[in-house]
């Protein structure tokens, strides 16, 4: 799947399935990334061991 493709279904995976996600679920980033080889060179656990997300504190 190409980055358009992944774009458009990140636009509508969920307005198909609101009784999933009772239309509280949204994308809120996308990391996108290259691997050097099409096989890819690294498990899809230390990608996400890579990221990091945070608590934000001051949300007004």
């Amino acid at each position: 799947m190409g980055l358009n493709e992944s774009s458009k279904a990140l636009q509508n995976m969920f307005e198909n399935n609101r009784s999933a996600t009772r239309g509280l679920m949204s994308a809120r980033r996308l990391i996108v990334f290259e691997h050097s080889s099409l096989m890819g060179n690294k498990s899809a656990q230390e990608l996400f061991d890579r990221d990091k997300a945070e608590r934000a504190t001051d949300v007004t």
